[in-house]
């Protein structure tokens, strides 16, 4: 059978109508006209592979499904006829009048539909008419996919959050809007990059607690149709994905410290944090991106990350959510830097023995970044024993001269107060120093403030007394430039 290809899915080619009426003459004299012409209905029934309505070469005919001519008024059925090998039925001698065809939806099964439903068909004296069908599956949001049964078949439309190349691992992220997401793995080979317009097939599935399109075969409607703009989120939010709501996003995290780092399948996994709760970053092995500077417990955190949130679904059946950036520039590392600066000032610059003399030290950090791991050294000279040390935070060690504090915010200063006695008898200038060591988890981008002195003048005590009262060497501090030797 030679069948010309439609122009549209319900094209008609309707030939001319010529009525031959026959004339009889009732009991009333007056003539009636009798019609007893007919036409004919022919088409194909094909599988639209590619939603597109029309028959192509990615299509495929369909047989022994039940294709039914019914009258429009009434809705009586005139004829029927099953499609053969080739997907082609025909009905011969149907009276002449307007008649909707259709498929039987019992033939088409719970997976297939005719878009519209069917075809209005109009046939007058001597005239055929084709119409094609192209049986589908239906097209559904994402939310009635995630809201579907697990098996069927379905066609979607997105933007495409991520490449699709011959290399990487078949799965491609959908956004429909700018609040819903999908994702599609087992995706055919297909030059896919990120913003295309995409219509996909697929059959729904269950993939680690979330409905996504399996087995599927993309079409790219529009190239580059727009640059998919990611959801800004703290690690604790996108973690869980909003309990869900964010699944299969393109999201965004900034200014996280990095925790444990781990390597499996190849793939390099790591934790990180901004204070909301850890969330794991997988870097793929077929990004073939050096995750060598990424570590725990160094100068380096994470500016900001990119990638898509994809579930994992362990024994106990709870899901928690991986962020995968989709190339190098989706993750961009930061050397955290701390400006930190030492002072020291004293009570008197003039002392004999019995004296107490109060040493006071201050750490201050001028940021850009918090700062941890930060260390002051400073014993009292010789010729001091120390007395007392108070700290406003952190721990004074004595055997070692050591003021440790954990961490030190922006504009913050702490202070470390020695008491120390004069117990010397020589005389002469002695000098207390004091040393800041690099924090440990930070670069300090200014050593000149890291070093700082003063020097206090022992001498023999005034005539007539020969002790001071400690009291008396109480009075305004002195102190020297950080950094002045």
């Amino acid at each position: 059978m030679n069948l010309r290809p439609p122009l549209a899915r319900r094209a008609l080619a309707l030939l001319a109508l010529t009525l031959a009426p026959s004339a009889c003459t009732n009991s009333a004299d007056v003539k009636l006209l009798e019609v007893d012409a007919t036409g004919q209905v022919f088409g194909v029934a094909y599988l639209d592979n590619n939603g597109n309505g029309g028959l192509d070469g990615l299509d495929k005919p369909l047989q022994n499904l039940n294709v039914i001519l019914t009258a429009t008024r009434g809705g009586t059925a005139i004829q029927s006829d099953r499609t053969d090998s080739t997907g082609a039925f025909r009905m011969i001698d149907v009276a002449v009048g307007t008649y909707l065809l259709s498929i039987d939806p019992t033939s088409l099964g719970d997976s297939l539909d005719v878009p519209g439903g069917g075809a209005q068909v109009t046939l007058l004296r001597d005239s055929i008419a084709r119409v094609d069908f192209g049986v589908s599956y239906p097209v559904l949001t994402f939310d009635a996919i995630r809201a579907s049964e697990p098996g069927r078949r379905v066609f979607t439309s997105g933007i495409a959050l991520n490449p699709r190349p011959n290399f990487s691992d078949g799965v491609v992220h959908l956004q429909a809007g700018d609040s819903i997401w999908l994702r599609t793995i087992n995706v055919g080979r297909a030059s896919i990059s990120t913003g295309d317009s995409l219509r996909v097939l697929g059959r729904t599935k269950r993939d680690n607690g979330e409905m996504v399109l399996d087995d599927v075969t993309p079409l790219v409607l529009v190239n580059a149709a727009t640059i998919p703009q990611p959801v800004e989120k703290g690690t604790g939010v996108a973690a869980d994905a909003a309990g869900g709501r964010l699944d299969a996003a393109l999201l965004r995290v900034r200014t996280a410290e990095i925790l444990d780092t781990a390597t499996v399948n190849g793939d390099f996994h790591f934790d990180i944090d901004d204070g909301t709760g850890a969330l794991e970053v997988v870097l793929r092995a077929f990004l073939q991106l050096n995750p060598s500077a990424i570590r725990p417990d160094t100068i380096l955190r994470v500016r900001e990350v990119t990638g898509l949130l994809t579930p994992v679904q362990d024994v106990s059946g709870e899901v928690r959510w991986r962020l995968l950036p989709r190339g190098g520039s989706d993750l961009v590392l930061e050397t955290k830097q701390a400006d930190l600066s030492v002072t020291v000032e004293v009570d008197t610059t003039i002392a004999y023995k019995g004296d107490i003399v109060t040493f006071e030290v201050v750490v201050g950090n001028e940021g850009p970044h918090g700062a941890s791991g930060i260390e002051v050294v400073d014993s009292v000279p010789t010729g001091f024993t120390l007395a007392s040390a108070t700290a406003t935070r952190g721990t004074y060690t004595q055997a070692t001269g050591r003021w440790a504090l954990d961490t030190l915010a922006v504009g913050a200063r702490d202070t470390l107060r020695l008491k120390a006695t004069v117990t010397t008898d020589l005389v002469g200038t002695t000098l207390n120093q004091v040393r800041l060591r690099s924090p440990l988890k930070q670069v300090d981008p200014n050593i000149n403030n890291n070093v700082a002195a003063v020097t206090v003048t022992i001498t023999p005590p005034p005539a007539g007394m020969p002790e001071r009262q400690p009291s008396m060497a109480l009075g305004p501090f002195y102190s020297r430039t950080p950094g002045g030797l």
